[in-house]
């Protein structure tokens, strides 16, 4: 019985460790150790570039709906950049993003 509760111990000790390895980023940033890096807008491909500081006003001011497919390919690719998050369908500038925007003049 005690070779039992050794070997649970063990195996529970490493479940835990395992489980903080992979929550490793959602700990750090609660512990503000974590931070993302600013988006470089060169970066950026050209296309999502223009897309970002034409609707600059949409992403600044409050949530962005795209219109078309093409749009809304545009604002999934711009997730993976961290320039933009979604919520419930609608977009907005992350903090990098708005960074990012910090330089423009509307």
């Amino acid at each position: 019985m005690q070779n039992i509760l050794n070997a649970a111990t063990l195996l529970g000790g490493l479940t835990a460790l395992w489980f903080l390895y992979d929550k490793r980023a959602v700990i750090f940033n609660w512990l503000k150790l974590y931070t993302r890096k600013s988006v470089n807008p060169l970066s950026l491909p050209d296309k999502e570039f223009e897309f970002v500081f034409n609707k600059a006003a949409f992403f600044v001011n409050g949530e962005y709906l795209p219109v078309t497919t093409e749009e809304k390919q545009l604002c999934l690719s711009l997730i993976n950049h961290g320039v933009l998050k979604s919520k419930n369908g609608a977009f907005m500038l992350t903090g990098p993003g708005k960074r990012m925007l910090a330089g423009k003049t509307a």
